[in-house]
């Protein structure tokens, strides 16, 4: 019984560093593709398997993009940190025993929409 308890708390331990190394990878994805803002916030929100063979996972999840530049016109401001814009991702990723891969990451923030360029998804 004692070692059953042992090799499920480590299952579990395993299973959240896998997840941190997830979401570092792709905040560094985000956060390299980004050109006037940085990426904080992370949350994963929902994880499904693509295919068992290639160990492919589809990753949702949301952010919150900062400008990185503040601009002041009479009284209004525009990029300060109290005032974050949602964004959205989708990653591909691919996960073999402890290898995390970014395979392609879609984003969404505000109204602009694209993908993270692969220079971006080998990082991390």
């Amino acid at each position: 019984m004692k070692k059953i308890i042992i090799l499920f708390f480590s299952i579990f331990l395993f299973a959240q560093d896998l997840e941190k190394v997830v979401l570092q990878k792709i905040k560094y994805a985000l956060n390299c593709n980004a050109q006037f803002s940085y990426v904080s916030e992370i949350e994963l929100e929902d994880t499904s398997q693509i295919s068992r063979e290639e160990h492919l996972y589809k990753v949702y999840g949301t952010y919150k993009s900062v400008l990185s530049g503040s601009l002041y016109f009479k009284g209004f401001g525009v990029g300060d940190e109290s005032h974050p814009i949602s964004g959205s991702f989708v990653a591909i990723v691919k996960i073999k025993r402890i290898d995390v891969d970014l395979k392609k990451i879609i984003y969404k923030v505000a109204f602009k929409r694209g993908f993270v360029k692969k220079e971006c998804l080998i990082g991390g």
